[in-house]
């Protein structure tokens, strides 16, 4: 049976009249292994001094995280995959 998986990504609706911009990666809130929440945040970017959050659009299990505080993302640039309904 295979496995579901969420690919999270930055989000592309954050300036729409821009396509080009760059966010700064100011934190991350789970590592690989951590049970996520559909909701719960999972990274903060900063882009014109305004911190926008990245909340799981899923419950499951992080499987990999592919940013790190620092990182320069754009729109749809990958942050993290969950699989999902994994628990405990």
């Amino acid at each position: 049976m295979g496995e579901n998986i969420q690919l999270v990504k930055v989000p592309s609706d954050v300036w729409p009249s821009r396509r080009d911009w760059r966010a700064k990666v100011v934190a991350v809130h789970k590592k690989p292994g951590d049970h996520v929440y559909r909701g719960e945040l999972l990274a903060e970017l900063e882009l014109e001094k305004v911190v926008i959050e990245v909340d799981s659009p899923v419950e499951g299990r992080v499987l990999e995280v592919f940013v790190n505080p620092g990182d320069q993302v754009g729109p749809g640039d990958p942050i993290a995959s969950i699989s999902l309904g994994i628990t405990g």
